[in-house]
């Protein structure tokens, strides 16, 4: 229309050159897509107040002047209501309309077109520029600035969210990547958060508090809520009973007051098997990669291996005291790190857990004893086996050495770094060459072939839950603030 009023020659020159820019305008719908163009709703506001004046100034100049002798109009066209000639129908011409209504008319249908327009290319720069609100928050690592984070990216039409599979992780996630920090914060829980994982491809979180007893989903893109699942009712909310998720997130191994643990799927809730045999407290637990197999430790005196296809019991082991609160697996299963407290001192053992158990149902754990790590003066609270089953990282219960590592083929040890922290949970990176502890004020980042601190993040109160994606990019933690954080690692 605009492009037909500058060609008859009705608006004045000033006013035909702001025509042509609207017009210029209403190509930006068609353009924003290729490269993002900052329109902001003052901009159309104001164009659309132009308008208005440049429609005012037309129909003014439009107007024909009055000649002399100039007769009215025929009526012929309109007659009365009710007075139409027989077989005629009353028409309605343009010209018969008064001139204010035709500026009316012209007036609002360019406004909601030029309206259209810019809206659209208002939300294609929008969403070119991952300016949707939500209800995360995002802060940045090197600032501490918060702000604003984006809600997810919906899949595009005819594309859905890949689903976890079980068994084999892959790492198929195109999920980018931002600077080292944090990059999510999810909140939902009630309670103490005690156990996180990421899903197979990494595109989706799990997290489960004992406090609130619920499972949660959530997207790792965005950080919206996918669903929340219930606990079984014997679940109940003591923090001393071990909290274990798959390497998937599919699947979490509970213990209950009742000295047993139960086998859960994390989106159901439903129990797929239950472990009996302990005749006491179940202090701690450990999966092995290919989720076919636990180790569970108990104050009962017996570190028993199980089969989790049909919850059989495998393998049991008497040791001389309880097994305190810490066991590692291998990948498959077949080799363990057994953590026993004293007195005197606590020590750690890798034993062979292949075999069958003896005539009386147990074997001695030195029986099995592969290699003695050694003494340490206090608690072991937390044993971690790299993949490939060659290193073994275990923290101290109250140490001004946090962490050391074992070289399980040339029987050595090498300690890290003192930083007087107390680390309460270890994830290892696919490769085995970092590791992520979880600290009363945060994470920190260790490289495991020179025992050095890479980062720290720090100011989030004490981790009780870490996780590594299957990429080894970022991480994701759970503690008493009752907030899941997922952050981005360096390189």
């Amino acid at each position: 229309m605009l492009q037909q009023l500058t060609k008859d020659g009705h608006l004045p020159r000033k006013v035909a050159a702001y025509a042509n820019a609207v017009r210029e305008l209403g190509n930006v719908g068609t353009h924003v897509f290729g490269e993002p163009v900052p329109v902001t709703p003052a901009d159309v506001t104001r164009s659309l107040q132009q308008l208005l004046v440049v429609l005012e100034w037309y129909f003014e100049s439009e107007r024909p002047p009055e000649k002399a002798g100039a007769t009215a109009p025929s009526r012929k066209t309109m007659p009365p209501s009710g007075h139409h000639p027989a077989g005629e129908v009353a028409v309605l011409r343009p010209s018969a309309l008064p001139r204010r209504w035709k500026a009316g008319i012209l007036g609002l249908g360019v406004i909601l077109l030029l309206g259209l327009i810019s809206l659209g290319a208002w939300l294609g720069w929008r969403a070119l520029t991952g300016l949707h609100s939500n209800n995360s928050v995002a802060r940045s690592a090197d600032t501490g600035q918060a702000g604003r984070g984006e809600a997810g990216t919906r899949p595009a039409q005819g594309e859905s969210l890949p689903s976890s599979s079980a068994g084999k992780a892959t790492t198929s996630s195109t999920i980018p990547v931002g600077p080292p920090g944090e990059a999510l914060t999810l909140q939902g829980h009630q309670g103490t958060i005690n156990g996180v994982a990421f899903s197979a491809d990494d595109r989706r979180l799990y997290s489960v508090s004992l406090r609130d007893k619920t499972i949660r989903v959530w997207s790792a893109d965005g950080g919206q809520q996918l669903a929340k699942t219930n606990l079984p009712a014997r679940v109940n909310s003591s923090q001393g009973l071990p909290v274990l998720f798959s390497t998937d997130g599919r699947r979490l191994l509970l213990g209950t007051p009742d000295n047993s643990l139960v086998l859960v799927d994390s989106d159901s809730g439903q129990v797929l098997q239950s472990l009996v045999g302990h005749t006491n407290r179940v202090g701690c637990a450990a999966l092995s990669t290919d989720g076919h197999r636990a180790l569970s430790g108990s104050d009962d005196g017996t570190v028993r291996l199980w089969n989790l296809d049909d919850g059989q019991e495998l393998l049991r082991l008497q040791v001389e005291h309880p097994p305190g609160q810490a066991l590692a697996l291998s990948g498959d299963g077949k080799r363990g790190l057994i953590a026993s407290e004293g007195p005197p001192e606590a020590r750690v053992r890798l034993v062979d857990l292949e075999g069958a158990s003896g005539r009386d149902g147990a074997v001695p754990v030195q029986n099995r004893e592969i290699l003695h790590l050694g003494k340490y003066p206090s608690s072991v609270n937390v044993l971690v086996l790299t993949p490939d089953g060659r290193y073994a990282v275990c923290a101290e219960y109250h140490s001004h050495i946090p962490l050391s590592c074992w070289d399980l083929e040339a029987k050595t040890e090498r300690r890290f770094d003192a930083l007087n922290q107390f680390t309460r949970c270890l994830a290892m990176t696919p490769d085995g060459r970092r590791v992520v502890s979880g600290e009363d004020d945060g994470l920190l980042l260790w490289d495991l072939p020179t025992g050095k601190v890479i980062r720290k993040f720090s100011g989030k109160g004490s981790i009780w839950a870490v996780a590594l994606s299957h990429d080894g990019r970022r991480a994701v933690s759970g503690g008493m603030d009752e907030i899941v954080r997922v952050w981005n690692l360096p390189e």
